[in-house]
């Protein structure tokens, strides 16, 4: 959230000889995705720089769908054409089950349309997990890769 303008990456843009920020809003263009929050695409740019091969991206402090994974999927896409691999997404708010899968397709489906096969990018949650969100996750299906059992691990809330 502290990224709010171009000026705040101009040093943190250019992987390798590549405008990660110039060919991200190209891509975003392209894709129809204008109305995701910048500052949320400056920051995501910002940790792609410093960590290629190993993006990921807490999608849900905005818009999770409409901004949050967009973004992520138009950095993910410019590094893996630059030859990187994106690791995945981190949920921690909402209504994780559904969400997990929401992502999952889009992520699939933005992915194919590249020639990218993005079916096995992490999806992690966290947010007071327990034994009884676990068992409603699996109730109502889900796309969950990784589990972030913080809180309830060190307090043993059971």
């Amino acid at each position: 959230m502290s990224f709010e303008k171009e000026e705040d990456i101009k040093n943190c843009r250019i992987l390798n000889g590549n405008d990660l920020l110039e060919k991200c809003l190209k891509l975003r263009e392209e894709l129809g995705w204008i109305h995701t929050n910048l500052g949320e695409l400056y920051a995501f740019i910002s940790y792609a720089y410093a960590y290629p091969n190993n993006f990921s991206s807490l999608v849900d402090s905005y818009s999770t769908i409409n901004s949050g994974l967009k973004n992520f999927l138009v950095v993910a896409l410019v590094l893996k054409s630059l030859g990187h691999e994106p690791i995945g997404i981190r949920l921690d708010s909402g209504d994780l089950a559904q969400l997990s899968k929401d992502c999952r397709k889009l992520m699939i489906e933005t992915g194919s349309k590249y020639g990218y096969d993005f079916s096995k990018l992490r999806i992690v949650v966290s947010n007071d997990i327990n034994e009884i969100t676990l068992n409603q996750f699996n109730e109502q299906g889900h796309e969950i890769d990784v589990f972030g059992i913080g809180t309830n691990l060190v307090t043993c809330q059971a």
